[in-house]
């Protein structure tokens, strides 16, 4: 097997497994415990740039440097959806509900994609630089919260694809978690 720069990784609901994202397009699935290569998912053609579980764990969503996002059955290990739509890499996702996945690309948008029928819903703009592994979703369920190297941490309402705050920060954005607790200072 040939070495491959690991891009991403996830660890699988049971917490026995965990996947890779591969810079030569695999994902490997190995077993924690032996360390084992268990199988790899190919299909894509590109670095494997982020990995989501879906569907309470038995879906596994991957988005890549060939502008796809990959819909993986985890019990046959077989693509089930291939998400087309992007125009450059696609660095993040996040699962926004049961039935749609957003994806962030080097294309400046996000897209919203239905999981099920592998349909886009709709596209959001408003980045006017790469948005990088820069996707999550407060506690609400309503708002998605992008980050873009353009220096600005974007609020969405995902479901109206309306924007509902734009922070421009002063910093290049190439990661961002919402944190769910309140933060406090020693002093």
């Amino acid at each position: 097997m040939v070495n491959s720069i690991v891009y991403s990784l996830k660890l699988l609901n049971d917490g026995f497994y965990l996947a890779a994202g591969l810079q030569n397009g695999n994902i490997n699935i190995y077993n924690i415990n032996s360390g084992n290569l268990i199988t790899s998912l190919l299909g894509h053609t590109a670095s494997v740039n982020d990995l989501v579980l879906i569907n309470s764990g038995n879906l596994l969503a991957s988005s890549s440097n060939d502008k796809t996002v990959r819909i993986w059955n985890l019990k046959t290990n077989s693509n089930i959806t291939v998400l087309n739509g992007h125009t450059s890499d696609i660095n993040s996702l996040k699962q926004l509900s049961n039935d749609v996945l957003s994806s962030g690309s080097d294309d400046k948008t996000i897209k919203l994609w239905n999981i099920t029928s592998g349909t886009l819903i709709r596209t959001l703009t408003g980045h006017t630089f790469f948005i990088d592994n820069s996707l999550d979703l407060l506690n609400d369920g309503q708002t998605l919260v992008s980050g873009s190297r353009d220096q600005t941490i974007k609020y969405w309402n995902w479901t109206t694809g309306q924007v509902l705050k734009s922070i421009k920060t002063g910093c290049t954005i190439i990661s961002l978690a919402i944190l769910n607790q309140a933060i406090t200072t020693a002093g």
